[in-house]
């Protein structure tokens, strides 16, 4: 059985996508877990050898300082709402490589749906309850973390992802490391380097905005009155992690398609991201915001305006062809998705019931 993810403390089942999540699907980011939202108000400044160290996230909440960054590190100049900092590193022009620091309040979780949520970034599939390797232990600015470390194929390129967790003071911090395989592999002693020097901030007194917080994902369908209705044909299935909803779409000769139905909390890590991890499910290469506007038709959930995404590729795990249809319904606090995926004759035939199941939900 694996453990909680940090000892004593409770962890996010989301980022999903969100650390996907938060960041990047790479396979659900290229990094699920990650939205390209303007940050809240603050901008870090660049740091480069002599820079002042950056200061985290202000008034009210524990944050993080770090000073001359490795050798071929560059901040970024700009950040999401999610992430308290991005690094590209320095690769090969075919190549590339981030590391990013995303701080949560407000999850609870375990571990093992955070890696099964890294590991589907890679394509890779889900860890059981008794599987895979305990994480390593890893120092965090002085603090004990757990360090977490994985490689797949992401449209056909070796992907290395890294991630190194520690809690300080009721606030997650994330320090998440991916890219090609060649890349994260060199950079990996750069990386438990900077971790060492990161030093954690006191909370100052309260008054400032909180890290991201979202609520914990459950298994079981919100009790605000959401609610949805399956068609009859459909087989209700047992939901695995990160879904409040699974069914089995019969077809013809045997086949069928998957209907799901999950939320998170917020903007689920954004919309682009999202749809580049769908992409890559389906051997798909990722588009742009140009590429995503394309994509988006404007169908109804209950009421509320949503947006359809519908894509065809080969199933990464099946290698068959395959037909994905997801309705995303953004709601002020939160996002659902509603998803059918599977052999291409039986999505296209089940279409107009998987959009009258959408339209009929109650939000």
């Amino acid at each position: 059985m694996l453990k909680t993810l940090l000892v004593g403390r409770c962890l996010p089942a989301a980022t999903i996508g969100l650390l996907l999540v938060a960041g990047c699907d790479r396979g659900e980011v290229t990094s699920y877990d990650i939205p390209k939202e303007p940050a809240t108000g603050q901008t870090p400044a660049p740091q480069g050898p002599g820079s002042d160290p950056h200061t985290g996230m202000g008034m009210g909440w524990p944050s993080v300082k770090w000073g001359e960054l490795p050798t071929g590190w560059t901040q970024s100049p700009q950040t999401s709402g999610m992430r308290l900092a991005t690094f590209t590193l320095a690769a090969p022009q075919d190549q590339s490589a981030e590391m990013a620091i995303i701080p949560m309040v407000g999850f609870a979780g375990t571990d093992q749906q955070l890696v099964n949520m890294w590991r589907s970034q890679l394509g890779l599939p889900e860890l059981e309850a008794t599987g895979g390797t305990p994480p390593e232990r890893v120092q965090i600015g002085g603090v004990e973390g757990q360090l977490y470390e994985m490689s797949g194929t992401v449209n056909e390129v070796a992907t290395r992802i890294i991630v190194a967790a520690a809690n300080r003071d009721g606030v997650n911090f994330f320090f998440k490391l991916i890219g090609h395989d060649a890349v994260v592999t060199g950079q990996k002693d750069a990386f438990l380097n900077f971790l060492k020097g990161v030093e954690f901030t006191a909370p100052e007194p309260a008054g400032a905005p909180a890290p991201v917080s979202m609520p914990p994902m459950a298994a079981t369908a919100p009790s605000d009155g959401k609610r949805w209705e399956a068609p009859s044909n459909w087989e209700e299935r047992p939901a695995t992690q990160f879904l409040l909803a699974k069914y089995r779409v019969a077809g013809e000769d045997g086949a069928s398609a998957e209907v799901t139905v999950s939320m998170l909390g917020g903007s689920a890590g954004g919309l682009l991201p999202n749809v580049n991890r769908w992409r890559g499910q389906l051997n798909l290469g990722p588009v742009d915001e140009a590429g995503l506007a394309a994509l988006l038709q404007d169908v109804k959930a209950g009421s509320v305006e949503a947006k359809l995404v519908q894509l065809e590729g080969t199933d990464l795990k099946s290698g068959v062809p395959a037909r994905m249809l997801t309705v995303i319904v953004t709601l002020p606090t939160e996002t659902w998705f509603f998803k059918m995926t599977g052999p291409v004759p039986v999505v296209q035939a089940k279409t107009d019931e998987f959009l009258a199941f959408v339209k009929a939900a109650r939000f």
